[in-house]
Parts: structure tokens; sequence; C-alpha cells
């Protein structure tokens, strides 16, 4: 059955064995032979859009396992037949927009371009589809309407500003029908995001602005349906909220750069209680969308800057929150502080630089202590450091010395003798801990350099930090961390 067809190859797709893996790889190869490498059939036979997230997985290896011509061309893959937006059904749209992220990732824009040409709806059989499909309820619309905003941004790209804007209305015919319509969570989100992407190129109007606001409240509004918990209903609305948000703060900016007036079109001021009530919930998915509601926000409004700044700093430096959600908040943090330094006291600063400099110690493997972070967030923290000083938001030497630190001692650490983790707490493997330092590294020998050209004050500050770094380097030494042929090293 289709069933147990994709329970075999999702099982084995997705197993930590590699040989496991590629076991399921030839047996999904094997499969498309058999069946005389026709596309459609391949794809219905492991079903549709009640499979979806298996559906995705089995097109994105089977898209990698079939490279693209590189000559300019594209390949007849799919039946003149199915070349209609009416003959097409989810599992072709799935492989549509899987095909189209492969090649827009390993191949050029031409090639891309005509792909898109060759078989994605145009935006007149787009916005047609959105104006009728809206009307259904059945659960399998969920899945083809979400696909086919995915693939509005391809669209886009092989289209003029008139295509432009029929896509933007087709979108926008979603969300104005979602205000009543029952539709899934994820079809709601890929809306809003699919506008943000097609509003990168043409602006929209007060319409676009005040149906992402309505649909907005709505999602925060406390009669929202919850589950036997009391608790689901909001959940989702605040999953739901940062994306609208997100699209509607830089709907904002953009209308306040050109010069338009921004006050007619919505008041944040109303839903601001919703979201950052949510701030207080336990579940850290929820709490990481409001943070990043609450931090764009404050991009746009001063009062709220004014208001929370200090609260997403307590949470993007507090040990007791989950990394996940420190993270997010660190972002909206350093956001702040490098589109509006101005505006933010001298105290939010310097506790931000001083805390981002005890986070990134705190990781070395010698400091064994509470508040130690994974790879990719020690990564994430470091980088928040370098864009604060390389931004030119921070001249403190404590800060640069402990980025200078990284530099010199990091290949010492990152690099030790066995496959245990460096970093308390961490499960990845040396390898992780190796690619999260070359990273930062490569970052800090690039942004050093630019660092002493661009600021006036940079070879003051970097007199006092080297001061500090040599401390620093003594103490380690002293303790056996580093060996003193390092030490020279940083003074060559």
């Amino acid at each position: 059955t289709k069933e147990n067809r994709v329970n075999i190859l999702v099982t084995g797709l997705t197993d930590r064995d590699k040989a496991v893996v590629s076991v399921a790889e030839r047996l999904l190869l094997r499969w498309y032979d058999l069946l005389q490498k026709d596309l459609i059939k391949f794809l219905n036979y492991f079903g549709g859009s009640e499979n979806e997230q298996s559906l995705y997985l089995i097109a994105s290896v089977l898209s990698e396992k079939l490279p693209v011509n590189q000559e300019n061309e594209v390949e007849q893959e799919l039946p003149i037949q199915y070349e209609s937006i009416e003959t097409m059904n989810s599992a072709i749209l799935i492989w549509l927009y899987v095909r189209c992220g492969y090649i827009s990732q390993f191949s050029n824009k031409f090639n891309l371009i005509k792909y898109c040409e060759a078989y994605l709806p145009t935006p007149e059989e787009f916005l047609t589809a959105m104006k009728t499909l809206t009307t259904f309820e059945d659960d399998r619309f969920q899945v083809y309407i979400k696909y086919l905003l995915l693939l509005a941004p391809y669209m886009a790209q092989a289209t003029d500003i008139t295509g432009h804007k029929l896509l933007q209305e087709g979108a926008l015919e979603v969300l104005e029908t979602s205000i009543t319509a029952p539709f899934e969570d994820t079809v709601i989100v890929t809306a809003c995001k699919t506008l943000g992407l097609l509003d990168a190129e043409i602006g929209s109007g007060p319409r676009a602005a005040n149906l992402v606001f309505s649909l907005l409240q709505r999602a925060l509004s406390p009669s929202s349906a919850t589950d036997s918990d009391g608790n689901a209903g909001e959940v989702s609305g605040v999953l739901m909220a940062a994306p609208c948000l997100q699209w509607l703060v830089q709907q904002q900016l953009q209308w306040k750069k050109a010069g338009k007036p921004a006050s007619g079109l919505v008041n944040f001021q109303d839903i601001l209680p919703a979201i950052t009530s949510s701030l207080q919930q336990t579940d850290a998915m929820m709490r990481a969308s409001a943070i990043a509601a609450v931090g764009m926000l404050a991009l746009y409004e001063e009062d709220v800057r004014g208001q929370y700044f200090g609260l997403l700093r307590q949470i993007a430096f507090g040990h007791f929150e989950e990394e996940g959600v420190r993270c997010t908040a660190l972002k909206a943090v350093v956001d702040n502080l490098l589109s509006v330094p101005e505006s933010i006291g001298e105290d939010h600063k310097n506790a931000v630089f001083s805390s981002l400099a005890t986070a990134i110690t705190q990781s070395f493997p010698q400091e064994g202590g509470a508040g130690q972070l994974s790879p990719d967030a020690w990564a994430l923290f470091v980088e928040s450091a370098a864009k604060l000083v390389f931004g030119g938001v921070s001249n403190d030497p404590y800060l640069v010395s402990k980025l200078l630190y990284t530099f010199f001692v990091g290949p010492v650490l990152f690099s030790a003798s066995d496959n245990a983790s460096l970093i308390s707490g961490a499960s990845h493997e040396q390898q992780t801990l190796e690619a999260s330092y070359q990273r930062v590294q490569q970052l800090l020998s690039v942004l050093f350099a630019a660092y002493v050209a661009k600021h006036d004050a940079s070879f003051e500050t970097l007199r006092e930090s080297i001061t500090l770094l040599v401390s620093d380097l003594t103490m380690a030494v002293r303790d056996g961390y580093v060996a003193s042929s390092v030490f020279a090293q940083a003074f060559q």
C-alpha cells in the first residue's frame, strides 16, 4: 500500500545509520526506474496531501539525485498535460517547490527562470486559483494552497511588475478569506511570508497592512479556540503573530523611508498587551515567537523599546532560559543596538557588552561553569559581539579582548585531542565544535582588519584590549590551558 511504501522510505531516509540511508536512497531510485522515470506516477506512488511531510522528504532526495542541466536547458520533467494548474495536485506542487529551491541553490538564475516559465502557473492562473480554492474547506486544499503560495516568489522570478501585483493580490485573497474561513495556521503564516517576499519587489498599500493587522488581532484574541488544557489556541496565535508582525513592521518602515504617512496604517499599541503577555508562558516555542515579535516591534516603536529592551537583555543572558529562547532574545537585542543605538541607554549597552564577554568565555573548556552554550549558540554570541564592535556600537576594550582571545586561543581549545565534547552540556561531535569555531575565526580574521581601518578610536581600544589579552593569556599559560607558543603567536 501507499502507507507501507511511505513508511519504508521515510524510516530508511531518516535513520541515523548512513548505511541504512544509502539503502533507502537506492530503493527510492529503483522504484523511480521501475515506473519508467515517470515523475507524476512516482509522486502519486506515495500518496498526496495526506503525506505532505513524507512527500517533501522523498521529493528532496530525488531532486538531489537528478542533477540540473548546466547547459541552460530545461529538461522535460512533467508530461504536457500536467503543465496546467487545473491538473496539478499537491504532490506535483510539492515537487515543483522542492525543485525550484534546488535549482536556485545549485544552478544559475537563467535556469531557474526557464524552469519557472516551463512548469509554474502564470500569475493570472495563480490569482484565479486563489479566488476559487479559498471557497473550499476540504483539508486537502490546505496543502494545495500552501504550496501555491510558496511557489509565488518563484513565479515572480519569471514575470514583470504587473505579474507581481497579481501574485500579491492572490496572497491577499487568502488572507482576506482567512479571517472568516477555517484555514490552518501554516497556510496563513505562509500567506504572510509570501506577501512579505513579494513586497520586497513592489510596495503594497494600506489594504494589505490592515488585512494582516486584522488577522493578527484575531490570532491574539482571548476568544481564540483552545484545547482541553486551555492553551493550544494561544500558542497557535502567537506563532502566527510573529510573521504577521514582522511583515507589518517591515511595511511600516518601508512607508516611512519612502516618506509616506505610516500613521494611517495600524496602531501597534492595540496588540502589544496580548503579545507581551505571551512572554510569561512556559512553552519555549511560544516564548521565542513572542520575543521575536517584541524585538521587531521595538525596532519601530520607541516606547516599546524603552519598556522592553531590559527584559529582552535579561532573557538573552539568563542562564535559566532555554538556549533557543536566549538566542532569539539576543538577536532582538543586537538588532536594536545596531539599528537605533542612540535611543538605548549607556547602562543597557554596557550590561550587554559585559554579559556577552562573560557568556563567550564561560563556554571555553577551562571555565567549566554554569551558563555554557552549545557550539552553534556560542558562535552566535561571538558573532553578535563582533557585530557590535565592528559596527561601531561598542568600543569596550574588555569585549574586544575576549574576541582577540577567541581568535588566538580558539584553535588550541577547539581542536583538542579526543572526540569528547569540549563544551559542557553540549552533545555535538568534535567536528561540529571545529566547524563552529572555523566560522567564527573566518569572521574575526576579516573584520579585525576592517575595524582598524574604519574606526578612529580603534587603536586606543585595541591598546587597552591587548593589555587585557596579555593578562588572560598569561593566566591560561600558567594554568596549563594554553601552550606558551600560543602566547608568542599572538604577538608575532
